[in-house]
């Protein structure tokens, strides 16, 4: 049996000591994804983002320690739970995909709306690649007998609001991503 880990500190997924690439690297491999944007305030304040809705999620959150810079989209993170009765099975468990070998983290999946769905915690700017990271992290999940049966984003605003992704992602944008994952493959092997 493969052993599988991943490396916190450095975001890092092994399979058998062999490191996988996220679908962050492969959506940024392909230019899909341009980070060259982002700095160290924006980068704290999506780890401090998603630090926040995990500790809130499993009722340790000490909410005085909690920067005021990412305080509304907490604020909309809690909405989103008390309005929709979202139901957590999973919180950011880290997986692979035993065919395309990637790795993922997907942020939550739980109950919602009567279906076992995977749900993607994002700031208010919606991108159209995030429908290929929801593709990607929910093929990976079912690989391992998962039963995830839809995808959302949930768009967290400064303002304590937020809003949903409109598409569920589904075999195409799989397939999309799959051809991704091997083109990177193939180009590093011939290079």
């Amino acid at each position: 049996m493969s052993k599988f880990e991943f490396l916190e500190a450095t975001h890092q997924y092994l399979l058998d000591g062999v490191e996988l690439p996220g679908t962050t690297k492969v959506l940024s491999y392909h230019g899909i994804i341009d980070y060259a944007w982002l700095n160290d305030w924006y980068r704290d304040k999506g780890n401090a983002l998603h630090l926040a809705t995990e500790l809130w999620d499993r009722g340790v959150l000490d909410e005085t320690t909690v920067d005021p810079r990412i305080q509304g989209r907490l604020d909309a993170w809690k909405k989103f739970r008390q309005d929709t009765g979202f139901e957590i099975v999973e919180i950011e468990k880290p997986s692979y995909h035993p065919h395309y070998l990637y790795g993922v983290k997907p942020d939550r999946w739980g109950l919602l709306n009567g279906k076992m769905t995977l749900v993607e915690i994002k700031p208010a700017t919606v991108e159209k690649w995030h429908i290929l990271q929801r593709a990607a992290n929910r093929a990976a999940v079912n690989a391992h007998g998962g039963i995830i049966q839809d995808d959302i984003n949930v768009y967290l605003d400064d303002n304590g609001t937020y809003k949903l992704s409109n598409q569920s992602s589904g075999r195409r944008e799989a397939s999309e991503f799959f051809a991704l994952v091997t083109a990177m493959r193939v180009k590093e092997k011939y290079r």
